[in-house]
């Protein structure tokens, strides 16, 4: 059984704090650091994802549609010189409207290079309708005819797999193998999910005798709630589920979903199930358990079992005080010639490759290392052992040897004082104080928010991801605090003041010009001995000192908490304040108008429109004056207007006049093009429900909400 890990780095290296910036660390060298952290683990695949097959239609923040189709190409090569298989998945939300030129056209750009190429992921509603499995089938045609990928496969449930059985061999013969999901449906595993899955589940894939792989899984559980699990019921399920799959199954691989935690709130929300946090540092029972587990069991074939690489970066409080100490050690009674370097943080050192015949049981020590200082940086820091044997090709693929350590060199937090605050937010404390707090009580203390599923837990993640990569501590985070339950004696509280109780409490506390019971009203407070005399509401647990970052909705608290971020997190990236103006109804027109002040400069201008009840066969028509420029965008065929725009005035007004139904903006964004390429240093992108009543010419504007 094979191990492999989903790797998506267009939302897992893009950490997102829309509408106020985005940083992009989609490098070239940081996927080659995580390939090899992945084969470090014990992994022999990699799955990636192209959402959508037309990166053009939608984009991803932060990523340019002209940069990725070459950073996918580059993530492959780094993939398979870390010794990585490849399973490539092309997907699109809407089926009805994939262009299957364009499948055509990605298969013949990455096809010869992956091992396995999957169509669409988790759209199983869609082969219910024969029609889409026909379609699917032609697809499948063009592929095999082209000889693009051997292994073809997309996402079906069992009873959809014996339809296309009697409906369509064909298409059946071409499914080279059959994918399988398996989550639990609780927070956390438990033996019963465990149990139903090996009994229940899996079986009704392995009546069709292909080979099955389960394309996702994870070692938390359930994706939103299995962050809080324990790690004792992660460990005990894990190690059960592997063992069973491995003894009772025909499962051939296992990708990890995911293989690092995310800061993003793109894909599905306060996502906490990677083997590696944000910032890339282990963590610690699932970095463990994962690679346990693919070790335990790796085929025989592999590099892994002839030759041991080890590596360790010793602790110190500065660069200067670590050093690096690396062993090779020879697993057989044969000698094994091939060649090894070291890279911190990306880079060779200077030493550079070392060919070396290594004797049977012999063990090369690698030590006294010079370089290492210069290599190293505050923050984390990651060495990789690299060990190519001669012919240590196992098919088409060269697996490498790969050890790999990480460390934190902690910084001391120093709250900037500069930047303008972002609208609506207060700070009722003084900058050193709460840097000081930081420094005291941060990696410790826990952060409290209302309830695991509500977005103050999301936010909650992104202040604790970045506490982590400064300090190298990481504060535990609590939904809900229970009464009698004694707590550290400081304490981080992200919450809505309309919704969590412990928020209430310390209004009290606030003066009253500074309290968040005014809508978008926004406060970073530090408040000494806050529930003193409360101790009935919140049992015995008084912290001496309490950081509070409070406001009455998302909008606001997110301004509250991207904030205090910027002042402490060392980014190198422009943040851009965009005036949102409200969407104005010019009476009896159709039309809505969005107004705000941009630099002048050239942009990309994305619009996504979609019908309302159902209705379409009709076109949204986008303008924008300054430009004289017009586009449209048809509803019919589901496409998004993407076109550049040269915007010579700050104030910018883009005009969405619909036809005869209802329409809604689903994205609205603008990104500015720096040399030629779209760099989002601003960004735009908010929905609204933009529902005409096209009877009476009545606009419903509901709330924006994140996008």
């Amino acid at each position: 059984m094979e191990f492999g890990f989903n790797y998506l780095p267009s939302v897992g290296l893009v950490e997102d704090f829309s509408p106020y910036w985005i940083e992009n660390k989609w490098t070239a060298e940081q996927v080659e650091t995580d390939m090899l952290i992945m084969r470090s683990l014990g992994a022999r695949w990699v799955r990636f994802h192209i959402m959508p097959v037309d990166y053009r239609q939608d984009g991803h923040s932060g990523v340019s549609p002209d940069a990725y189709p070459g950073l996918i190409r580059a993530g492959i090569e780094k993939a398979r010189r870390a010794g990585l298989s490849i399973h490539l998945d092309l997907h699109s939300d809407d089926f009805a409207a994939l262009d299957i030129d364009l499948v055509m056209k990605r298969a013949e750009e990455f096809g010869p290079q992956v091992d396995v190429l999957q169509i669409i992921n988790e759209c199983y509603a869609l082969w219910n309708d024969e029609k889409n499995l026909a379609r699917m089938d032609e697809i499948f045609r063009l592929l095999s005819q082209g000889g693009y990928c051997r292994n073809l496969c997309f996402d079906l449930m069992p009873e959809q797999v014996e339809t296309a059985r009697r409906r369509f061999p064909v298409l059946y013969e071409n499914l080279s193998l059959l994918p399988i999901h398996a989550y639990c449906p609780h927070h956390s595993w438990d033996i019963a999910d465990v149990d139903r899955l090996i009994d229940d589940y899996i079986p009704r894939y392995a009546v069709f005798g292909k080979p099955l792989a389960i394309t996702e899984t994870n070692i938390s559980g359930g994706l939103r709630g299995g962050a809080f699990a324990s790690d004792e019921s992660k460990t005990a399920a894990w190690r059960r589920f592997m063992d069973r799959l491995a003894a009772e199954t025909e499962v051939k691989a296992v990708f990890h979903h995911c293989f690092r935690n995310k800061m993003s709130w793109r894909e599905y929300g306060h996502s906490q199930c990677g083997v590696l946090h944000c910032c890339g540092y282990p963590k610690t029972v699932e970095a463990v358990l994962y690679r346990e587990s693919a070790l335990k069991y790796l085929p025989a074939d592999d590099p892994l079992k002839s030759v041991q690489a080890e590596v360790d970066l010793s602790d110190g409080e500065d660069t200067s005080g670590h050093c690096v100490t690396a062993g090779l050690t020879n697993l057989t009674d044969v000698v094994q010639s091939g060649s090894y370097r070291l890279l911190v943080n990306g880079s060779a050192l200077e030493t550079g490759v070392s060919r070396v015949g290594l004797k049977a049981f012999e063990t090369l020590r690698i030590d006294s290392i010079p370089g290492i200082e210069q290599r190293l940086k505050p923050g984390v820091n990651h060495v990789i052992l690299l060990w190519e044997g001669d012919g240590s090709r196992v098919g088409s693929v060269r697996r490498s040897v790969v050890s790999w350590t990480s460390s934190i060199i902690p910084m001391p937090v120093v709250v900037d004082g500069g930047p303008e605050r972002l609208p609506g937010v207060q700070y009722l404390a003084d900058y050193k104080a709460i840097a000081g707090f930081l420094n005291d009580y941060a990696s410790r203390a826990d952060i409290h928010v209302t309830n695991a599923a509500w977005f103050d837990t999301e936010l909650a993640f992104r202040l604790q991801n970045v506490i982590q990569g400064l300090t190298g501590g990481a504060p535990s985070i609590r939904p809900m605090l229970l009464p009698c339950d004694k707590r550290s004696d400081a304490a981080i509280i992200i919450a809505q003041s309309r919704n969590n109780y412990l928020a209430q409490l310390l209004e009290n506390s606030i003066p009253s010009d500074y309290r968040t019971s005014v809508k978008r009203q926004g406060i970073v407070a530090l408040l000494d001995y806050p529930f003193t005399g409360k101790e009935l509401l919140v049992g015995e647990w008084n912290p001496s000192r309490v950081l509070y970052c409070g406001a009455y909705d998302d909008d606001a608290l997110k301004a509250v908490v991207y904030d205090l971020i910027r002042r402490i997190w060392p980014v190198e990236v422009p943040v851009s304040l965009l005036d949102y103006a409200d969407l104005v109804h010019l009476a009896g027109s159709g039309e809505r108008r969005l107004r705000m002040r941009v630099v002048p400069g050239r942009y990309r201008l994305v619009v996504k429109a979609g019908s309302v009840n159902g209705s379409g066969g009709y076109e949204t028509v986008v303008r924008v004056p300054a430009c004289s420029f017009e586009g449209v965008i048809d509803h019919e065929i589901g496409r998004s207007l993407v076109s550049e725009i040269n915007v010579a005035e700050e104030n910018l007004e883009i005009a969405v006049q619909s036809g005869a139904h209802p329409f809604s903006i689903s994205t609205l964004e603008l990104h500015d093009i720096v040399f030629g390429v779209s760099d989002r240093r601003y960004y735009f992108n908010r929905r609204r429900n933009l529902d005409l009543d096209y009877q009476g010419f009545r606009w419903i504007a509901e709330d924006f909400s994140e996008g």
